[in-house]
């Protein structure tokens, strides 16, 4: 191959990204009703290895967070309507853009939330959760914590929710991304106890149903021998156990994304 197209030049195994998005796929499926898969397309915007993904799953959507990759998932397939779009201080441009091509818009702070009144408000919107703390591989990957610059702190995200109703918006979902790298599943639980512990207290003060709760991956590669992989199967039978305690009319629950 290196003599053929000459170097660097960079080999995916297709197999093997087919099967990590069947087993993510069916791990998910067999423990919630309702999930929706958004690829992070900023780790790879390669559109043919997006499409290798769309063959194991054909409704993969989009974690965008620029007009590049809303265009890079376009080419691969995706439509922006299965994205989430999250900026961070993100520019009036970039908010148009994704707006307009109908996103899923999830919004890092309430400053945005006033940049987007001049532009259009969508139907439905999210605001990313700091839920005051973070994990990942080392401390530039660690997304969230008193120390994070991104996400609205749990303590003022009801106010946030409060604004988007006061401005007309009825239709809610409620994203967290504490860090990349993680391969210990016990963090995982904690994370979507976190989100789950936010979101019905603002479905209670608030009065307000969410349709989702996106819980960003930072699912862990084991690049070291003595590292163990994370048991999918295992993780979401426990994560459901723990969504299905609070959300016991299942008909009615939110989304997982």
């Amino acid at each position: 191959i290196a003599q053929e197209h000459g170097t660097p030049v960079y080999i995916y195994s297709q197999q093997r990204i087919e099967d990590n998005v069947s087993n993510l796929k069916n791990a998910l499926s067999a423990n919630f009703d309702k999930f929706h898969i958004c690829y992070a397309i900023k780790s790879n915007s390669n559109p043919h290895l997006i499409k290798a993904m769309r063959n194991s799953f054909s409704k993969i959507g989009g974690d965008c967070s620029s007009p590049g990759e809303i265009y890079a998932a376009e080419l691969s397939g995706i439509k922006p309507s299965e994205c989430i779009y999250t900026g961070n201080y993100e520019s009036e441009t970039d908010l148009i853009e994704a707006v307009q091509k109908g996103c899923n818009i999830n919004l890092d702070d309430t400053t945005s939330l006033d940049r987007l009144k001049t532009i259009g408000l969508p139907e439905r919107i999210s605001f990313r959760l700091n839920p005051g703390f973070g994990k990942g591989t080392f401390s530039q990957i660690t997304t969230a914590g008193r120390k994070a610059k991104f996400g609205i702190p749990t303590e003022k995200i009801t106010d946030a929710y409060q604004k988007a109703i006061n401005l007309g918006i009825k239709n809610f979902g409620m994203q967290c991304m504490v860090g990349s790298g993680n391969l210990d599943e016990e963090h995982f639980f904690d994370v979507i106890s976190a989100i789950i512990k936010k979101t019905k207290s603002i479905s209670s003060k608030l009065g307000i149903k969410f349709d989702f709760i996106s819980m960003g991956g930072g699912f862990g590669i084991p690049y070291k021998d003595n590292e163990i992989p994370i048991n999918f199967d295992r993780l979401f039978s426990k994560l459901s156990d723990i969504f299905y305690k609070t959300y016991k009319h299942r008909i009615d629950s939110p989304a997982l994304w």
